[in-house]
């Protein structure tokens, strides 16, 4: 799948935050989350890209 450069930055951005500020990221997540729960789902695609995102931030460490 070719990510656009901007997304790949965007992603970039949001794990180097995320390595930085874990628990400030991970209580921005459950807004959006429990924005999106009130909006049924309309933009999943962009919580499951945050999740992706979570999800491989818990695996950076491991990868380093």
């Amino acid at each position: 799948m070719q990510l656009s450069h901007g997304f790949s930055a965007l992603i970039h951005s949001f794990l180097t935050l995320m390595h930085d500020f874990p628990v400030a990221v991970d209580n921005f997540l459950t807004l959006v989350h429990n924005y999106m729960k009130k909006q049924q789902g309309a933009q999943t695609n962009f919580y499951l890209h945050l999740q992706l995102c979570h999800y491989f931030s818990k695996k950076l460490p491991q990868i380093k």
